[in-house]
């Protein structure tokens, strides 16, 4: 049995396994569909949908307050992580986007576009560009025609 305060810490600590998290979504999930169909048929007899309304609101609640905060039942498995190793200073991971790197695509050519990302070759690019390669059919024709030269 978990005392008062343990139940306090772990409620601030916020912890819920996967498992738990798997059960509180199916439970809420189920107890609000319950709830509504219950909440349909009690309002459908009673010509009333507001039955039906506070059917689903007092079930939404209720899976609320048991859902929600990280009760003990929802961390019965909880997760047991591994120590981190030390990593050593020769397989410290190298940054991604260098000056060298920068430099080599340059001296490549690579076409860039205006944020300085690639830009991809033969795409249609610009203003009016919605049009697509040259030979493409335009909107409304047939994949047969060519479009006209303007």
């Amino acid at each position: 049995m978990v005392g008062f305060f343990e139940l306090i810490n772990m409620l601030k600590a916020g912890s819920m396994d996967f498992r738990g998290q798997k059960l509180s979504f199916d439970f809420q999930f189920y107890v609000i569909w319950v709830a509504g169909l219950i909440g349909f048929v009690h309002g459908f007899v009673a010509s009333k949908f507001l039955y039906t309304f506070q059917w689903i609101f007092v079930a939404t609640m209720l899976v609320t307050v048991l859902c929600l905060p990280p009760w003990p039942i929802w961390n019965r498995h909880p997760v047991k992580w591994l120590d981190p190793k030390e990593r050593d200073e020769d397989e410290a991971p190298m940054p991604k986007d260098t000056k060298e790197t920068k430099k080599n695509a340059e001296a490549l050519g690579a076409p860039r576009g205006t944020h300085g990302l690639p830009v991809l070759l033969g795409a249609p690019s610009g203003p009016g560009s919605l049009r697509g390669p040259p030979g493409a059919p335009s909107p409304g024709g047939s994949w047969g025609q060519r479009t006209p030269k303007r």
